[in-house]
């Protein structure tokens, strides 16, 4: 039980003492099993815990290995004992195959097991279920790293690849990888005989291992992850920490090496499984770009480049795979789903859902290799950046003939928007058209991810086809590849933007790529609000957003030039009025279309199901997208987006829903949600109830400090509109029928500890707390006392105010209750009543005014209530003596710190009107200057 604690300490300290049992024979056979799985954990001292206590148990003759390993590396051996050392390495291979194995069978097992005892207790739900699933590589890459600095056979890449292959190749293939091995260790002409039959009988020791197709799966993601940690990928720990760490490296980069010879052969046998391949793929950038410089390596970077090539055509993504992604996310729908509850964990199943997963991922490791051999810098460079021009000249061809079979399908009036992709059998022309525009799409944006094509970009074709697919005559299942094809072409055109000498080429190109982004922004706002909990438009929305910020001005002095060019501010101001006015003609905007579809994401329940932990996390991590979003366009554009700023402060401390539900996606699983399937034998529904609780409260706290950032961030550089921003967010907390009272006097409380409050040069809240006043003191909340629940909170910000402010506010709140008819409806509510009373005592201790001096005053105050109420000059001239307020240059100053953030035209015409001292026309708007008559005396005081 001390195993599941709550508190990480005390789980190590009883896997620490486990270990100590462990090596001195107290412990039985099955006696500690549970701790297999602990190397999972997200603590670090106990997945290091867990890595000992399976180093003991299972590798029994690894501690001698580890003991020599120095001296194994640096130092000539006999055969024998040579031929020893290798027999170990093949049984800790084999050890750590099973390990892998049995973890992955093992947690795919509960989760079944116990979704199964779930189903059994309620009667309307179907029998047939998708358990949660895990990705072999996340598995490894924890495993190798508790275990990396123990076990030396996760080093030895060469005999990690000869286990990989030995069940692939025949006895003349392995001669020929023993002689190149030869080759690679003594040189092309210093090949000896006893070398090669060296190689040999280490060839057949290790051929010894008879991999199954799962073992073979696994080994592949053992060694990647292997190569990761030796590359500092997965941050290891130096195995000797006196050596120095140059030497270190060094000694890891032969040891990558290794594999070069042996992966022309590895991509080559796996070129037709997708899940081997994804794994042998991505070694290929953790391979030293120094060992393609020899002649060997140049015939390994020729093969190389060719299979890369090869493949990235021969291979195909289908598109129903990828709407396998972007079910529903709330409901259960088991259609295109394979397998019951008792096949679900069988291997073939895993295997099975581990190629679904590698699938259309292919292209983007494929992309990842060929632009690290193009762009790195050695002796064959040029070779494969002609290859890689031969590759672009192919893929356009096929995007042409591709995008003119759509053109000829519409031309002759074929239905190309209501296409089904479920059933697997048909091949239509319809079909085959947007399959293959969807494959080589896929093709495209594997490049493009990682390196910069110009004949790659989005020119004409491509802006007709997202046309096509916006005005809803060809599928929007296209979107899925037309978006990030989008997307990656305005990242490399900002990123080659010459802002001191703007082409004017380039401006037009991206000012017309921005009105196709705003076009497709506005296509996906319109089907979210239609489909609110469509989670294929909600994840292009968010690849959307994620890229606004390359348009925000990387100069911000040159804005202050009256004769900037208009080009280059074009560029710089998208987030103005333009981007959002893209689309015209009767249809909504796409600022209130954005703003209705951030509510229903920020509002709606979160999804919580503890036997597919994979849709709790997608979740989680949509609501938090939504909310860095939200923030992220209030900063860019506080003036226009402020209505996103208010909805982000609105949801501080906020206690979230959450819907328990079974569904059957597919998709990745955080490796800290594997530990908690381990919890489940200790009862199905305490678990479900107390994880429950457990990620409330840990999606409240990320949320509570993603919001605390931005009012930090607000309060540097943008203190008015912070005023505003936190106004908007009352009036909607009020609003919120379901909304606590509480939350406004947590939003106060962090408000008030931020630095500008207290200090005595400008009052940053003092607008804040006069128009929070104005909002709850008047005749139109007489009889509605919703907004009384800030008052509380206002506390806080002025208890952190100057004394000045305080005397101020006590006058202002006078001021107000005199222009009221009837005030005894606010003298009953108790949060008036106390914020009164602290108001007076704070008055009395700073002006030190006596209890019946205060007496007066307030039958003064019963007098001027009887009488006619003031008209409005009248209450400025009192607010103007009373309040005291300072002149406009605070705010000129103000404007001056907010060099920082992008302005537009319309937020200096509004920073040039408020220190001016002229008032909106708005009432609900904040004016910073309400008495514009005595603005030179107030000039003369703030001098002084």
């Amino acid at each position: 039980m001390l195993l599941k604690d709550s508190n990480a300490d005390v789980a190590a300290s009883a896997i620490a003492l486990l270990n100590v049992m462990l090596r001195n024979d107290k412990l039985c056979a099955m006696e500690g099993d549970d701790i297999l799985c602990c190397f999972l954990d997200e603590h670090d001292a106990i997945r290091r815990g867990s890595a000992d206590f399976i180093f003991f148990d299972t590798f029994d003759d690894a501690a001698l290995i580890a003991t020599t390993a120095k001296h194994h590396s640096t130092s000539e051996q006999t055969l024998e004992l040579d031929v020893m050392n290798y027999e170990r390495f093949r049984d800790d291979i084999r050890e750590l195959i099973s390990l892998v194995k049995d973890r992955v069978m093992d947690l795919n097992s509960k989760a079944a097991n116990g979704r199964k005892r779930i189903d059994e207790s309620v009667a309307d739900v179907a029998n047939t279920h998708s358990p949660l699933h895990c990705r072999f590589d996340s598995i490894t890459d924890y495993l190798v790293y508790a275990m990396e600095h123990k076990l030396v056979v996760l080093h030895q890449f060469d005999i990690l690849v000869e286990a990989l292959l030995s069940t692939e190749e025949s006895a003349n293939q392995q001669h020929e990888r023993a002689l190149r091995r030869a080759q690679l260790k003594g040189g092309v002409h210093g090949v000896r005989e006893g070398d090669v039959d060296h190689n040999k009988k280490v060839l057949q020791i290790v051929g010894e291992i008879d991999l199954d197709e799962f073992g073979q799966i696994a080994l592949c993601f053992l060694t990647l992850s292997a190569m990761r940690a030796a590359n500092g990928v997965l941050e290891h720990t130096i195995r000797n920490p006196r050596e120095l760490r140059g030497a270190s490296k060094l000694s890891l980069q032969k040891t990558r090496a290794d594999v070069l010879p042996s992966l022309p052969t590895l991509l080559r046998v796996f070129q037709t499984d997708t899940t081997k391949l994804f794994a042998v793929v991505q070694m290929v950038p953790l391979i030293p770009i120094s060992a393609l410089n020899s002649s060997t390596g140049k015939q390994c970077l020729d093969d190389i480049l060719f299979i890369l090539q090869d493949t990235l055509f021969k291979h195909e993504t289908h598109i129903r795979h990828t709407r396998d992604k972007h079910t529903l996310r709330t409901k259960d729908d088991s259609r295109g789903r394979t397998g019951s509850i008792g096949s679900s964990s069988s291997p073939l199943h895993l295997i099975n859902q581990s190629k679904l997963y590698a699938d259309p991922q292919i292209y983007e490791v494929i992309g990842q290799s060929l632009a690290y051999l193009a762009n790195s810098s050695y002796d064959y460079k040029a070779d494969a950046r002609k290859a890689m021009a031969e590759l672009v000249t192919r893929l356009m061809k096929q995007r042409n003939s591709c995008l003119s079979q759509i053109k000829k399908a519409l031309h002759d009036n074929l239905d190309l928007c209501k296409v089904n992709f479920d059933n697997e059998g048909h091949s239509t022309q319809e079909f085959r058209c947007l399959q293959d525009c969807f494959s080589n799409l896929h093709r495209i944006n594997g490049l493009l991810k990682h390196m910069h094509i110009s004949q790659l970009s989005f020119d004409v074709k491509l802006q007709t086809l997202l046309e096509s697919v916006l005005n809803e005559t060809v599928h929007h299942a296209l979107l899925d590849v037309l978006v990030p094809t989008l997307l990656y072409c305005i990242l490399w055109e900002v990123k080659g933007f010459n802002f001191n000498n703007p082409n004017t080429g380039s401006v037009a190109m991206l000012h017309q790529l921005r009105g196709f982004y705003a076009k497709t922004l506005h296509f996906l706002c319109q089907k979210l609000i239609e489909q609110h909990e469509n989670a294929f438009f909600i994840s292009l929305l968010f690849q959307m957003l994620d890229i606004l910020f390359v348009f925000s001005s990387p100069n911000q002095d040159k804005g202050e030039n009256e004769n900037e060019n208009e080009d280059t501010e074009l560029v710089n101001t998208v987030f103005n009025h333009d981007l959002f006015n893209e689309i015209t003609g009767d249809a909504p905007g796409v600022k209130p279309l954005l703003l209705q579809v951030f509510i229903s994401l920020l509002d709606r329940p979160l999804v919580h199901d503890p036997f597919d932990l994979s849709m709790s996390w997608k979740s989680e991590n949509e609501y938090m997208r939504a909310l860095i979003n939200s923030t992220r366009l209030c900063i860019y554009n506080p003036v226009d987006m402020l209505s996103f700023g208010a909805l982000a402060l609105s949801k501080y401390h906020r206690k979230l829903s959450f819907k328990h539900i079974k569904s059957t996606e597919f998709n990745e699983l955080s490796i800290v949600a594997l530990s908690l399937a381990l919890t489940f034998d200790l009862g199905v529904f305490e678990v479900f109830d107390t994880s429950t609780k457990n990620c409330e409260n840990q999606i409240c706290s990320h949320s509570d400090d993603i919001i605390r950032q931005f009012i930090s961030h607000m309060d540097k550089s943008m203190h008015y509109q912070l005023q505003l921003i936190v106004l908007e967010a009352f009036k909607i907390i009020c609003e919120d029928t379901n909304s606590s009272s509480i939350l406004p006097e947590s939003l106060c409380k962090t408000l008030a500890s931020i630095r500008g409050i207290g200090t005595k040069t400008v009052r940053y809240f003092q607008v804040l707390i006069e128009k929070t006043l104005d909002l709850v003191i008047n005749e139109k909340n007489l009889h509605d006392k919703k907004y009384f629940i800030l008052l509380p909170g206002l506390l806080h910000i002025i208890r952190a105010s100057t004394n000045t402010d305080k005397i101020a506010f006590w006058n202002y709140l006078q001021s107000l209750e005199k222009g009221l008819v009837d005030v005894s409806n606010f003298k009953d509510a108790d949060y008036y009543e106390s914020f009164r009373e602290e108001l007076k005592k704070n008055w009395m201790k700073l002006r030190g005014v006596k209890t019946n001096a205060i007496e007066i005053e307030d039958k003064k105050n019963e007098e001027v209530h009887e009488k006619p109420a003031p008209t409005t000059k009248t209450q400025k001239q009192q607010r103007s003596k009373t309040l005291k307020k300072k002149p406009h240059k605070s705010v000129q100053k103000q404007a001056k710190s907010e060099k920082s953030i992008p302005m537009n035209k319309d937020f200096k015409k509004m920073l040039f009107k408020y220190s001016k001292g002229q008032t909106s026309e708005n009432e609900d708007e904040i004016e910073p200057i309400e008495d514009s008559e005595n603005e030179a005396e107030l000039n003369k005081r703030s001098r002084k």
